[in-house]
Order: C-alpha cells, then sequence, then structure tokens
C-alpha cells in the first residue's frame, strides 16, 4: 500500500464501511486518495444497502406483534422459597438435630434383670410365640420345602437335608 500501484483489499474496504477508526493512518490515507478504492467501498456500501432493503421487502410482516415477557416471579421455580425462608428452615433443623445430642433429652433406659422364673412365665404368657419357635427348632425348613421331597417322612427329610447343606467328613464324625 505504499504506492497507488497497489490498491486496499477487500477485507480493509470492508473494515472501512464498518468504522474508519479501525484503519491505519496509511490505508485511510490511501481511500482518502485513490479514487479506485474509494468507488470500490462506495459501490460495497450501495450493493449492502440494496440487499438491505430487498430483504425488507421480502420477509412478509409478522401476523401478531411479537412481545417478550419479562420474567416475573411467579413464573420463577420455588418463587416462594427466599433466602430468608430457606435460612430459617436450615437453622430449624440443625437445632432439631442437635436437641438430640443434649444429655437431658435422651431417654432414660433402665435395665431389668430377670429370673428364670419371670421368662418363663412371660414365655407362657406368650405360648403361641414358644410355639412357633419350638416347631421351627424341630424342623427349620418350611412346609413347602418339605412337600418337594415328596414325603415328610423323617429319613427323606435328613437325606433332603444332607443334599441342601452337605456334612464334611468332620462334621458327620462329631470332630
Amino acid at each position: 500500500m505504499s504506492g497507488k500501484s497497489q490498491h486496499l483489499n477487500d477485507d480493509i474496504i470492508i473494515t472501512a464501511m464498518v468504522d474508519e477508526a479501525d484503519l491505519s493512518s496509511e490505508a485511510l490515507a490511501h481511500l482518502s486518495d485513490c479514487k479506485e478504492c474509494f468507488l470500490k467501498k462506495e459501490a460495497l456500501q450501495n450493493d449492502l444497502t440494496r440487499f438491505t432493503s430487498l430483504a425488507h421487502e421480502a420477509t412478509p410482516q409478522p401476523k401478531r406483534a411479537i412481545v417478550l415477557e419479562e420474567a416475573t416471579k411467579d413464573n420463577e421455580p420455588l418463587s416462594w422459597l427466599s433466602p430468608t425462608f430457606a435460612t430459617v428452615i436450615i437453622v430449624v433443623i440443625t437445632l432439631a438435630g442437635l436437641s438430640f445430642l443434649l444429655p437431658g433429652n435422651k431417654p432414660q433406659v433402665t435395665e431389668k434383670t430377670f429370673t428364670i422364673a419371670e421368662l418363663t412365665a412371660e414365655m407362657e404368657e406368650h405360648s403361641l410365640f414358644v410355639s412357633g419357635v419350638i416347631e421351627l427348632e424341630e424342623n427349620i425348613m418350611p412346609e413347602i420345602y418339605t412337600a418337594l421331597t415328596g414325603n415328610a417322612d423323617s429319613d427323606q427329610y435328613d437325606e433332603f437335608m444332607e443334599f441342601v447343606f452337605p456334612l464334611g467328613e468332620e462334621d458327620i464324625n462329631g470332630a
């Protein structure tokens, strides 16, 4: 661009169309001195203006006005949850959790020792439960599994139990 023989390229001319302040002083001087570069800039500017007017002519008008709604508190999720309310909730939960750690709020558990006679008497009161425990002690397999053996005979039951829970040689010998 040092002489008149070298003209401005398209990028520099487009930059001049957008903002001439972005041009170097040398390019700005060339644009004002060179009639060819000035006419090229004017032609591009006219083409852009014509294209803009054609776009406005070819584009249909909107059927209704486009209005963007301003965000309101009703449209926001959890709008009722203000920072103050959230802070109060956190403080209440924290205090409730800490109240269980205070020594005065723990339930008092007293240990009561039972004699064998008292335990026997209580077991007799709950005979239904105790009878279920005794039945389980005698036959730990539920009825449906004993029915799988085909016969509830104790010998077959023992064989079935050995099949399900095989014993090692040391368990059989009692070692």
